[in-house]
């Protein structure tokens, strides 16, 4: 006999492990078994593959078969198999899994309009448009905490954003909805699934979920629910989750997957509707099938399969804890300012992908906008916004706000972009060449987006007087200063023109390659702030590319180098009397903050949601006790230089932490490290 794969379960050519299982009847050395199935496409095993596999019963290739009758094959491993990822919204939940079987990826076929037949098919989409917002507008009133609910708005402005061009591409092309859909959407997925960046990576994600719920409407097939049929809550397992397939399940207990990360939107998502999550386990799908039961730790970052009813009891202790803990961090962090127990002032501000993630970040108590990655707002276009639309668009912003210039080149521009602006998009090391400000300077087409843009800023300054400027990638002193006199040439225009904007915007630099620390005093009187970038930083010092897997274990933040480097840029700025901003990864690290906050940082700037975390920890120390601290770590035999490099340098400085910080303090790094209290509070 032959088994096929169904195709449902083939993405990107591989198989999916751990797809959804379906009853098979199958004669096996003369006896009829029941076996379970994996998908996959137009691939055949013969009965004697079907007969190894069928014997060896934890091989994750299941065998393939077309009936609809459910099996729930209980695969052999053994009682209380802990699995561990990241935790990213907390609490705790028990359930049967259901493994979610992505939609299949078959290209669109394009279909050829007359032009009587153009009004409808827009209508048509406009009909699966309204469709997807009605769902976001469902999922909007269930959500808890505004944070949630801003970022399930924003994802309607994209979308909208994108159907307007996909209205225009059908108009144009003359194409049917599907296809046009493809062509959209597909373009925003690759150009974001391209860049190292995961803040970039995530808005594929987001695209990628549109174009899947948009092409079901559009098919007038029913949306599933993914709800089980007597009601009970599952465990919803996925290799990766988009925002959009929370929205197909109303009865979910807690979310899983292999990948993911705590920033990630549908780790907010959970977050609003209160769904325990637990994101980045690897080997998650080889080693869970469906129906088999799940404990989800959503503070720890665990997930127990097979659990004891022993286990089940220690998990709910461990409920009981936490839930009073979480009361107590609501109650202390309510309406405290960002400051250490003895009154420092460390200042907690956003790291913002776009200026329409404004509204989220505000419902997170930040302080400030500390980086606005302002290519987040044009990566999407063929072509960049004209003025008017950027200062519009820069105006958005109230208070305090960084507006970092365009850090186009490297990982991050399209294809049509790069051909409009003159740039090669075939360097062999492109985050080592032409990006941030060296574009500034490299054909004149470059140059007038940069002077529009600046001038963007300027205007939004006359609105906002606290809104500044910053540039990225400076290695030399002179590209700073020859961008200051180009932001003074754009103001001596608007001043022509009589344009209102603050004639005192500060210009800020990004100190994110490792030169600028050799001449920090001089980068210092130029500059008025410092904005320091430890995710490149660290690359570039390290030469270490983040997104090699087999280099990512050098990958180490907390070696002493860096933070040798990182106390001389705060020192050389201090004594020139500016201030210092870390915005890169490591602001939100619990591990971190006491070190950096002993450097004499003056703000961290992060995702928005790790803000009440660091603040919680940072209302819990003496500013003192953190410089001594850290002081010490420069002494002979720091421990953030690991000579056996089997033990970071991370947790090394969190053993040293636990031991020598006050209890509250501890209790505080632990937790929001994603570490369950061991005693009662």
């Amino acid at each position: 006999m032959a088994c096929y794969i169904h195709p449902s379960a083939i993405r990107d050519g591989n198989l999916i492990v751990g797809a959804e299982l379906r009853g098979v009847r199958a004669v096996l050395k003369g006896e009829t078994a029941t076996v379970g199935v994996i998908c996959a496409k137009s691939h055949v095993l013969e009965s004697q593959e079907l007969s190894v596999l069928f014997r060896k019963k934890s091989i994750i290739l299941q065998l393939a078969g077309t009936t609809a009758e459910a099996a729930e094959i209980k695969r052999e491993i053994p009682q209380n198999l802990t699995l561990t990822g990241l935790p990213v919204s907390p609490g705790f939940a028990a359930g049967p899994a259901s493994i979610l079987i992505p939609g299949e990826k078959a290209p669109q076929v394009r279909r050829e309009l007359t032009d009587g037949q153009i009004g409808p098919e827009i209508g048509r989409l406009q009909k699966a448009v309204t469709a997807v917002v009605a769902d976001y507008s469902e999922l909007i009133a269930k959500a808890e905490g505004e944070g949630a609910k801003a970022l399930l708005e924003a994802h309607v402005a994209m979308l909208m954003e994108a159907v307007g061009q996909i209205e225009e591409y059908i108009r144009s092309e003359k194409c049917n909805a599907e296809y046009a859909v493809h062509v959209g959407i597909s373009r925003r997925v690759t150009t974001f699934n391209k860049m190292s960046d995961p803040a970039f990576r995530e808005k594929a994600l987001d695209y990628q979920g549109f174009s899947t719920r948009l092409n079901k409407y559009l098919s007038g097939a029913p949306v599933a629910r993914r709800d089980k049929a007597d009601g009970e809550p599952v465990v919803l397992v996925a290799e990766e989750f988009t925002p959009d397939e929370v929205m197909d399940g109303k009865n979910i207990a807690a979310m899983v997957a292999e990948k993911g990360g705590p920033t990630s939107h549908a780790a907010v998502v959970a977050k609003g509707l209160r769904i325990p999550c637990v994101l980045g386990i690897g080997g998650l799908l080889s080693k869970i099938g469906e129906g088999m039961t799940a404990a989800v730790n959503g503070i720890k970052g665990e997930v127990v399969l097979n659990p004891s009813p022993e286990r089940m009891g220690e998990i709910h202790a461990q409920k009981q804890r936490h839930d009073a803990y979480t009361a107590k961090v609501r109650d202390v962090v309510a309406g405290r300012k960002s400051a250490t127990a003895d009154g420092h002032e460390v200042r907690l501000g956003a790291n913002l992908f776009s200026v329409r993630e404004y509204p989220v970040a505000k419902t997170f108590g930040i302080d400030n906008v500390g980086l606005v990655r302002t290519e987040g707002d044009v990566l999407n276009r063929a072509a960049l916004p004209s003025e008017d639309e950027l200062a519009r668009e820069y105006s958005s912003i109230d208070g305090e706000v960084k507006f970092r210039a365009l850090d186009l080149g490297g990982d991050k521009i399209t294809d049509a972009l790069a051909l409009t602006m003159g740039i090669d998009m075939g360097e062999e090391n492109p985050l080592l060449g032409l990006r941030g400000i060296r574009l500034m300077d490299h054909n004149d087409v470059l140059r007038e987006v940069f002077k529009s843009q600046i001038r963007a800023f300027l205007r939004a300054s006359g609105r906002n007087p606290l809104a500044s400027i910053m540039f990225p990638m400076v290695s030399r002193l002179h590209e700073f200063a020859d961008a200051k006199k180009l932001v003074r040439r754009q103001m001596e225009e608007l001043t022509a023109k009589r344009v209102k904007f603050n004639p005192n915007i500060k210009i800020g630099v990004m100190a994110e390659v490792p030169s600028v620390i050799f001449f920090a005093d001089q980068l210092a009187k130029e500059a008025d702030y410092i904005n320091i970038g430890t995710n490149d930083m660290s690359q570039y010092m390290f030469a270490i590319d983040r997104g090699n897997a087999g280099v990512a274990g050098l990958y180490d933040p907390y070696h002493i180098s860096l933070l040798a480097g990182v106390r001389l840029l705060i020192e050389a700025a201090h004594r020139q009397k500016k201030t210092v901003c870390l915005c890169g990864d490591m602001g939100a690290d619990p591990v971190a903050v006491p070190i950096l906050v002993g450097l004499g940082v003056n703000d961290l700037s992060m995702s928005p949601s790790e803000v009440p975390n660091v603040k919680y920890i940072l209302n819990s120390l003496h500013y003192k006790q953190m410089r001594d601290f850290t002081m010490k770590l420069f002494e002979e035999g720091s421990p953030l230089l690991p000579g056996d490099g089997k033990t970071s340098a991370r947790n090394k400085l969190l053993e040293i932490m636990l031991a020598q910080f006050p209890l509250d303090a501890v209790e505080r790094i632990t937790l929001v490290s994603g570490k369950l209290l061991s005693k009662p509070v």
